[in-house]
């Protein structure tokens, strides 16, 4: 048992000591890290991290403005509140009294303008 104890206790001995020999003025650096005096410059651009919202909206048509659904916009751009981006077509129904009407649900996000 003795033995045991003294064994465990050397080989954290040895553990530490390495440890306690390594010198703490050996930080690599690289040239392509900034420095701490240099100064990073951000600019303002809207990117995959800016907050982003659904938008759907529906558009009606009528069938003498567009005869076929074939033929009705498939992308608007929109902004809003702040907010910008492209909504897709994704659905067209007939719609009115007499279906002489499309209804068009178009949907996408919009990602927030950063300032």
């Amino acid at each position: 048992m003795f033995k045991k104890i003294i064994a465990v206790a050397s080989t954290l001995g040895l553990s530490f000591g390495i440890a306690s020999v390594s010198s703490a003025e050996e930080v690599t650096t690289s040239p392509l890290l900034p420095q701490l005096n240099s100064q990073i410059q951000f600019e303002s651009t809207i990117s995959t991290l800016a907050p982003q919202r659904l938008h759907t909206e529906y558009r009606y048509y009528t069938k003498k403005e567009y005869i076929m659904a074939a033929d009705i916009p498939k992308v608007f751009s929109v902004t809003k509140d702040g907010y910008s981006g492209k909504i897709y077509k994704e659905s067209v129904e007939h719609w009115g009294k007499h279906d002489d009407w499309w209804k068009v649900k178009y949907s996408g996000h919009l990602t927030k303008h950063m300032q």
